[in-house]
This record gives structure tokens, sequence and C-alpha cells, in this order.
């Protein structure tokens, strides 16, 4: 059973080419705006993954589905497959561009696998 261990939004993500080492640029607690509606120019969305099943071979992939709302409307839906690559987890970086936000409240992150939902919550106000 895969397990989403993080899921993360920030403003880059970086992989060391050496040490495989995964470094977070501003990663954002709540999205703060001066106006709306905005978009969000170019954003990061990183997400982890535990493999719960260590006799997955190498060749056997994993879907999964990340959705993103502002409040109930749906800005983003992306259909994706990742390898575990024999390693116990796995990373997915999505760099996203253009996303519109509309409203303040919430955006939220879905991400579903066949086995895990998970959701994370960023709260949108304005700039007083």
């Amino acid at each position: 059973m895969d397990k989403i261990i993080g899921i993360y939004f920030c403003e880059t993500a970086i992989v060391d080419s050496r040490t495989n080492q995964l470094s977070l640029i501003s990663i954002f607690e709540e999205l703060a705006l001066p106006a709306l509606p905005a978009v969000l120019a170019k954003i990061s969305l990183v997400i982890i993954l535990e493999n719960g099943n260590p006799h997955v071979s190498d060749s056997e992939d994993t879907p999964i589905t990340i959705e993103i709302y502002n409040n109930d409307k749906k800005l983003y839906e992306q259909h994706s497959r990742i390898k575990y690559l024999g390693k116990t987890y796995a990373r997915l970086i999505m760099q996203l561009n253009g996303l519109p936000i509309r409203e303040v409240g919430q955006l939220t992150i879905t991400t579903k696998t066949s086995s895990s939902t998970e959701k994370k919550e960023l709260p949108i106000k304005l700039l007083s």
C-alpha cells in the first residue's frame, strides 16, 4: 500500500545531481496576494510517496492523480505514474506555470493513489 508522506508547495525544488538530496526553496504555508484575481506565475509541487509493497518490481508503476482546487473550483488535474526503481520512496516534482487564483479561502491539493488519498490546504488571503 503506497503512502503519501509529504506534499509541498514551494517556489523552487532542486535535486542535487551528485547526492540526490532535495532542497525546497520558499515553501508556501499560505498565499498572501496583493489583489484578486491573481496568477501564480511559477510554483513547484513536490509529492513524496513511500512504497508500502516491498515486492513491487522496478518495472511496475503506481498511478497517481493530482487535483488542485481554489475553494470548490478545480484549477488543475494531472494523471501520472510513479516508479520506485528499487527504492522505498519516490518523488514527483511538478512545475506549474500560470495557476489562476480567483478567490480568498483555501488552495487545496489532493493527491490520490490506488490505496491512499491525502489533502494539503493552504490559506489564501489578501495583503492589507
